[in-house]
């Protein structure tokens, strides 16, 4: 597995692995949501991120996309979960970032349990505008 900044501007596969995951970690979310959104994070968000892959034999596993400190997205194939490849995608971002903030459910609980063992803490607790879940925003610092 190698983990390598994206250069490429094909977002099909990153979009695909978004929404596969996104539809399967937010089950307390309507699918419709994520896929009303997606044309969205294909055009817009994906683009004006600075993307980081994990890929095998050409594939695209999972990937993570930053905003300035911002972890945006990290996202893994379902079928590649439980792999270390978004421990392999968090290593990679802290060489490089000295602080990262992200925003998570509170309701997804295997990302909080995953941010907190790598040493991600809460800094404060908000509502999610667009869904109206409650979600935590978490910083390593």
């Amino acid at each position: 597995m190698e983990c390598k900044l994206y250069t490429g501007s094909d977002w099909d596969a990153l979009t695909d692995i978004w929404l596969e995951a996104s539809v399967r970690a937010h089950d307390f979310i309507p699918s419709s949501f994520w896929e009303a959104s997606k044309q969205d994070m294909k055009e817009i968000y994906l683009p004006h991120s600075e993307v980081y892959i994990v890929e095998e034999n050409g594939e695209v596993l999972g990937f993570s996309a930053m905003v300035d400190d911002t972890l945006a997205a990290l996202f893994v194939h379902p079928s590649h979960q439980g792999k270390g490849i978004g421990s392999l995608l968090l290593s990679e971002l802290k060489k490089k970032y000295s602080h990262i903030q992200l925003n998570v459910y509170k309701k997804n609980h295997s990302a909080v349990q995953f941010y907190t063992q790598k040493s991600f803490k809460v800094i404060s607790e908000g509502i999610d505008e667009r869904t109206g879940e409650e979600e935590y925003t978490m910083a390593l610092q």
